[in-house]
């Protein structure tokens, strides 16, 4: 079995959580988790992809994280700076990138902005993140304040749980089978007293204070330079999708596969999830 080691990658004065499987020298995949989920999201896929050494991270406030400053304020766009500071702290100058839904996203804007770095992408229930007409901008900025505003005066009240109440809490927000519950559950709480509390920096809740338009995710997109592989779901979620038909049209070169599986289709589903992703690796 391809067990996982924790590790530790300081960028920024930030310390954040990792998790590697594999042997250092094989060719590496550095792992994108979704928004709300961690570094748990590759537990069941990662351990199979056993010819590569995969490191997946959890983002600030996630997982085992450090959050972001307290009193700070961070953007979608600010998370393309942090991926290409691990590359560089992991000593990757060329490598595959992986993400799942804002993960997705995220690696999308990222192969976008150093392509020469992106040998191959990995595209799980998502390609870029989502968008915005330009005039829906001071509503969203409004909103966004507002919850801002709500997020520093409502009081932190930690609520302690049992780990199983808090694997089924995550079954029901994200319709998740326990399989896939799990390990997001795990490593989304801290042992306590009585039992784990959250450990989610609630920040991550507040809405966007912008987001890019259409046209300018599709010019990352026109700078991708790496064979995509995107996985996706019939009954998974992909928000915009007549967007998303678009994007499709705009990858150079893609390889779109349908799996079973729902939106966290590689816990659900993870041996055919990793089949098809070593079959595509095997191509390249």
């Amino acid at each position: 079995m391809n067990h996982a080691v924790e590790i530790t990658i300081e960028i920024s004065g930030l310390k954040l959580a990792a998790k590697r499987w594999g042997i250092a020298g094989n060719p590496p995949i550095l792992a994108l988790h979704g928004w709300l989920d961690n570094a748990g999201t590759y537990d069941l896929l990662a351990p199979l992809l056993d010819d590569f050494e995969v490191v997946a991270v959890d983002f600030p406030g996630n997982g085992w994280s450090e959050s972001f400053p307290e009193g700070t304020f961070f953007h979608f766009i600010d998370l393309v700076q942090l991926v290409i500071e691990i590359a560089h702290q992991l000593g990757w100058d060329q490598f595959i990138l992986m993400g799942h839904s804002m993960g997705a996203g995220v690696a999308t804007l990222t192969a976008g902005t150093i392509p020469e770095r992106i040998s191959l992408l990995i595209l799980i229930e998502g390609l870029g993140p989502l968008t915005e007409l330009p005039q829906a901008a001071p509503q969203l900025l409004r909103d966004s304040i507002t919850q801002w505003q709500l997020h520093k005066t409502r009081e932190l009240k930690p609520s302690v749980i049992a780990l199983e109440q808090a694997v089924k809490i995550r079954q029901k927000a994200g319709n998740l089978s326990e399989q896939a519950a799990r390990p997001l559950a795990q490593r989304g709480t801290i042992a306590c007293e009585n039992g784990v509390t959250w450990n989610l920096d609630r920040r991550w809740k507040v809405p966007s204070r912008l987001r890019l338009t259409q046209e300018q995710v599709l010019a990352f997109i026109d700078e991708i330079t790496a064979p995509v592989l995107l996985l996706t779901s019939d009954t998974g979620f992909v928000p915009q999708r007549d967007a998303m038909e678009i994007r499709y049209q705009h990858v150079k070169n893609l390889t779109h596969v349908s799996l079973s599986g729902g939106h966290h289709l590689h816990l659900e589903n993870p041996e055919v999830t990793a089949t098809t992703i070593k079959k595509f690796l095997a191509q390249r």
